[in-house]
């Protein structure tokens, strides 16, 4: 997956896609994509990258809290024996519901 560096503008392959979608992983593995030889792998902070297009990476590959904040008040509704349910919506076209038990 390429990616774009913030900063010089420069493509980025992330070649540890896993450390990418995971937002315990502030770095990830990749190479820059400037000039004609292959460069060597590095480290890039996910702060520090955006997708190509300009969007910023998805909250939720970047911080690990993004349910908490995600979370409103009338987003919580009583699902009954002591259980609620809770809807939130992370990034486009994606819903996830998350079930507590209290």
């Amino acid at each position: 997956m390429f990616l774009k560096d913030k900063q010089s503008g420069h493509l980025v392959e992330v070649i540890d896609l896993p450390a990418l979608f995971d937002p315990h992983q502030s770095v990830v593995m990749g190479r820059i994509h400037a000039g004609e030889e292959m460069q060597d792998p590095a480290g890039f902070e996910k702060a520090d990258l955006i997708f190509p297009s300009g969007e910023s990476l998805p909250r939720y590959w970047v911080d690990v809290r993004y349910r908490d904040a995600a979370a409103t008040p009338e987003g919580v509704r009583r699902q009954g024996e002591g259980g609620y349910s809770l809807r939130l919506t992370l990034h486009a076209y994606e819903v996830v519901d998350i079930v507590k038990r209290l």
